[in-house]
Order: C-alpha cells, then sequence, then structure tokens
C-alpha cells in the first residue's frame, strides 16, 4: 500500500507542478467512456497527447468540437476520451495529394513556427515533400519545435 500512495502522491504532485499534465490510473479506476481534461501546451499536437493518454486524434476532436485536428492552440481546452478499445485517428484527416515538389521556388529561405504547426503540415503548406523539408533541417527534431523557433526552407 505504501508504494500505491507514494505513487498516487507523486503523481498529483507532478499534476499540481505541470500545467496540462493529466494523471490517467491504468488500474482500472477509470471506466471506458472517461474523458479528462486537458490544457494544450507549446509544442502539442493531437498525436502526441492522444498517444500519450490512449486516445485517438479525431476522438478529441470531436469530444473537444474542433474544427480541424489540424491546429490546436496554446492554452486550449481539450476533452480527451480515453481507455479507447479502438482509438481514431483517420476518419476526421483529410488526406492532401502527396507532394512532388523539393524545394519552394522563390519565397522565404526560413520558416517561423507557429503554434499547432508539424513538419509535416509546413511542408503541406509550402507544397514540398517531408522528405526534402527534413534534409533541409538536418539536427532538427520534430518533437523539440516550439512556436517562434525557425526552420529552413528548401528553395529552388
Amino acid at each position: 500500500m505504501r508504494t500505491a500512495t507514494f505513487t498516487v502522491l507523486a503523481s498529483a504532485a507532478l499534476a499540481a507542478a505541470q500545467p496540462g499534465f493529466v494523471v490517467v490510473q491504468r488500474d482500472g479506476a477509470c471506466a471506458v467512456g472517461s474523458t479528462v481534461p486537458y490544457i494544450v501546451q507549446s509544442g502539442d499536437t493531437l498525436t502526441k497527447i492522444a498517444t500519450a493518454l490512449g486516445s485517438g486524434i479525431c476522438d478529441i476532436a470531436k469530444a473537444s468540437g474542433l474544427a480541424s485536428p489540424d491546429f490546436i492552440l496554446n492554452g486550449a481546452s481539450l476533452t480527451v476520451p480515453i481507455k479507447l478499445a479502438s482509438p481514431d485517428n483517420k476518419s476526421c484527416v483529410k488526406q492532401a495529394p502527396p507532394a512532388t515538389a523539393v524545394c519552394v521556388v522563390g519565397g522565404d529561405k526560413t520558416y517561423t513556427i507557429k503554434s499547432g504547426d508539424t513538419l509535416y503540415l509546413v511542408s503541406v503548406a509550402l507544397g514540398i515533400t517531408l522528405d526534402s523539408l527534413l534534409a533541409a533541417n538536418k539536427g532538427v527534431v520534430p518533437e523539440n519545435l516550439n512556436a517562434g523557433d525557425k526552420i529552413n526552407v528548401p528553395i529552388c
């Protein structure tokens, strides 16, 4: 019992110290169909949140009333369904035609990351392949990008 009590207390302390941190008990305490609130932090994506909490991006988008799963704002309050038997990560995602360009004709040599951006979304917006954007940004860890960071844009 001491270990369990310590774990719950330590988790509660961490949750209090970290805005957006959600404590989810994995011992069956949450019923199927349960939801938890989540406050979006800088660098969050629905994929990152869904993976961490065992949900699906489309499940979160629907429960939170999001018009698009592609963009979430810092500080936004989300409702996250948890303990899903089959998380939905596809029904709300519009498939963009695959880009084939490897560089942008003219334009800026850098792009400033905005809240909710991922390298994939930036590559789609620029009309270039994700691989070409990654190649122009060797050493950049996509999961560590934050609003305000600058990345290179491959220019033709």
